[in-house]
């Protein structure tokens, strides 16, 4: 069965809606460009009155390894989501600085049909999530690619896959790529910011079919 994250948390009652409507874990995006941005007060009480059990994932784009940590530290999270082109030996680095609890998922965009970088060399990430290359946009794109292309390769690390997802084809990016988890922000929102609880509801429920 597919893990859920749903991203782009900006309130608790999205969050709990998740949590109720059974998804995995979700994600608070930590960065000023992004329309979802959110600042570490506002995670802190969200993430505060949400159950142990939910996963906590706090999204970055290079930004400095401290304010990394920081964020991890005082906002309680067990994910961390590096969206930009952190190198591997930054990976490396925050690996040992975080403890063994806290994962690490490393985003890779696919552009043309091909995976964007060199995945074989982040040896201490743990896990990849593939995202649609869209120029100008750092996420939120609302843009599939060709999950075929997951389909043809072989990885040494669990896997996500974003880009485009919604309740109506989340079950066919699952059957296809089979992946680890599914990614999703845009495709459950009411407005930029705001999750619809009808499309979350349904995301999830068409995941968890598989």
């Amino acid at each position: 069965m597919a893990k859920v994250k749903i991203c782009g948390i900006t309130n608790f009652e999205d969050a709990n809606n998740a949590y109720l409507f059974g998804a995995d874990i979700v994600g608070f995006i930590f960065i000023e460009e992004s329309l979802r941005s959110v600042g570490v007060d506002i995670v802190k009480r969200i993430v505060s009155s949400l159950p142990v059990e939910m996963g906590k994932a706090g999204l970055f784009h290079d930004r400095p390894m401290e304010e990394v940590i920081r964020c991890v530290d005082m906002c309680g999270l067990n994910y961390v989501q590096l969206h930009g082109n952190e190198s591997v030996k930054y990976c490396n680095l925050l690996r040992e600085s975080l403890s063994k609890e806290i994962k690490i998922i490393k985003t890779f965009k696919i552009e043309r049909g091909k995976i964007t970088g060199t995945l074989e060399n982040y040896t201490d990430i743990d896990y990849y999530l593939f995202d649609t290359l869209t120029p100008g946009l750092l996420g939120g794109t609302s843009q599939t690619f060709d999950w075929n292309i997951l389909k043809e390769k072989k990885f040494d690390k669990p896997f996500f896959v974003a880009g485009g997802l919604k309740p109506d084809n989340v079950s066919k990016a699952i059957l296809t790529a089979h992946p680890f988890g599914v990614d999703v922000s845009s495709g459950v929102e009411a407005f930029v910011g705001k999750k619809n609880k009808v499309k979350m509801k349904e995301f999830i429920e068409n995941a968890k079919k598989y």
